[in-house]
């Protein structure tokens, strides 16, 4: 099934949440359908709201952080 960005897939549908810190304080990212990915706050975790973007928004999330646009 395909999403559209006006109706991006459940969370239920996401992988594992995932955070780098270590520290479990920051966000916390899942992958999911089509290449979605979720972003949530790690505190609010199944209460707060989760970001959903497409492929290409999160990779042009992460060009801008790898080429210093997005600090």
């Amino acid at each position: 099934m395909q999403y559209p960005r006006f109706n991006p897939p459940p969370v239920e549908l996401f992988t594992e949440w995932r955070d780098n810190t270590g520290e479990g304080s920051c966000v916390q990212i899942a992958h999911g359908p089509e290449g979605w990915v979720g972003v949530r706050d790690s505190k609010d975790q199944g209460t707060g709201p989760v970001l959903r973007f497409t492929p290409q928004e999160w990779t042009a999330f992460k060009d801008g952080l790898a080429s210093g646009k997005l600090s």
